[in-house]
């Protein structure tokens, strides 16, 4: 077998922080009732995963498993998305010549097996306006906050929820008073899309739609805060939900399904990588065995 497919690692991936705040574990902390139900914030999401990825290490080296290497890239701030560091740079470099990647995300109670997620990301478009005082001198004003309702009513309109496109203008700023045309005032709209194309059809009709003017002497910005990648369902993510399909119904576990979910997850940025598909298939104990570049899925 070729080398370079021999020596490629199995990549676990999965996340150390949580969605909640700062202090929260001091008020809900981890504990284990008399029924040996978990609590606490982020047992959840995704601190079980961890500990099934970390288990599952500790059981492949209690059987002697020496068939490659596995390398668990674990980051500590997935839940904003990598805004403040360079973790995404870093979870690409580590896992650069992976063959195939497993992403410990919460798992599902009917079994379900996540191979498609949508990618997201934050956009913040700001308008710029002349400011007056709306009583004394109204005409000179140019409102920020009507040229912004304009920009959000367009923005809304190209939601396409059967397609998978969606954008959520959920967070407004702008204004300082009643007695005063704003100059300025901000939209940041959440994005959810399901292929890199799909991203970038949002990305051209946000530019459109800035670049219209409704009230006369604004103008428009935007800034793209994060972008996440979305998991595409490739032919080599099927692949390799299908070899589990498999593996399940031969050690007796029963039957899993494929799930799509709407929630980004870090699963993305391995696949958008691009790395080809290896056509190579071996047979090993009977077992035929794809052996991708690529499949990544969410347990």
């Amino acid at each position: 077998m070729n080398e370079e497919i021999d020596q490629a690692p199995i990549i676990f991936t999965g996340h150390l922080d949580t969605v909640f705040l700062e202090g929260t574990a001091a008020k809900n902390p981890f504990r284990i009732d008399e029924d040996g139900m978990m609590h606490g914030p982020g047992i959840d999401d995704m601190k079980s995963g961890i500990v099934i990825g970390l288990y599952t290490l500790l059981a492949l080296k209690m059987i002697g498993y020496q068939e490659r290497p596995i390398k668990f890239i674990m980051v500590t701030d997935e839940e904003n998305l990598h805004m403040f560091s360079k973790a995404k740079d870093k979870i690409r470099q580590e896992a650069q010549g992976g063959l195939y990647a497993l992403n410990f995300e919460s798992g599902y109670l009917d079994d379900a097996i996540v191979v498609s997620r949508k990618g997201g990301g934050i956009v913040d478009i700001e308008v710029t306006g002349v400011a007056a005082h709306s009583g004394h001198d109204p005409e000179k004003g140019r409102s920020a906050i009507l040229e912004l309702a304009h920009k959000i009513i367009a923005i809304e309109a190209l939601n396409d929820i059967p397609r998978g496109k969606l954008l959520n203008c959920g967070k407004i700023i702008g204004g300082t008073g009643d007695n005063v045309v704003s100059d300025k005032a901000t939209v940041s709209v959440g994005i959810r899309y399901d292929s890199m194309t799909m991203r970038q059809e949002i990305l051209d009709d946000l530019k459109t739609i800035i670049a219209r003017a409704t009230i006369p002497d604004t103008e428009t910005s935007l800034f793209l805060r994060i972008l996440i990648d979305p998991l595409e369902h490739t032919p080599a993510v099927q692949m390799l939900f299908d070899y589990l399909a498999k593996t399940a119904q031969e050690i007796g576990y029963g039957d899993v399904y494929a799930k799509y979910v709407g929630g980004a997850s870090d699963s993305g940025l391995l696949v958008s990588m691009g790395i080809p598909l290896c056509a190579q298939w071996e047979a090993r104990e009977a077992t035929l065995i794809p052996w991708m570049k690529w499949g990544v899925w969410d347990l």
